[in-house]
């Protein structure tokens, strides 16, 4: 399971980084350009989730169980506007300082979004970091 988890991190983070690259290729970005990207993000994600919430609950006792899913739950949701919150901030300043440096609107917003995306790449390596520090016995 822990191969799993590592690939998937690593498969999804790439996904990020080829569709931060792939918009300042191809501005003005068209939906289409972001397949490939897509592809290699949902294949990651696909790949991390499942397993990493079994190995999160898997240690949990019995009694336990409805608990510690409702905590990973609200974690998951406060991770994720935390997230979010980010992404959306570090887009608006990149947006905004494109604008200032006088590039066009497709190409300031193709910038923004590549930010936002690199930031969901470093993101996910970091997540990659962390597989590497969970004890061997943790992850199957």
């Amino acid at each position: 399971r822990r191969a799993v988890l590592m690939a998937g991190a690593a498969i999804a983070a790439l996904g990020e980084f080829v569709a931060a690259a792939t918009a300042l290729v191809a501005a003005p970005l068209q939906a289409e350009a972001l397949i490939p990207a897509l592809l290699l993000l949902g294949t990651g994600q696909g790949l991390l989730m499942t397993p990493l919430l079994n190995t999160v609950l898997g240690g949990i006792r019995d009694g336990h169980i409805g608990s510690a899913s409702g905590m990973l739950s609200t974690v998951q949701q406060v991770g994720g506007a935390f997230g979010v919150a980010i992404a959306g901030i570090l887009f608006a300043a990149v947006l905004d300082g494109a604008r200032a440096a006088g590039l066009g609107e497709a190409t300031a917003y193709a910038h923004a979004f590549a930010a936002a995306a690199g930031y969901g790449g470093v993101a996910t390596l970091a997540v990659l970091g962390l597989l590497f520090a969970l004890p061997k016995g943790e992850a199957g």
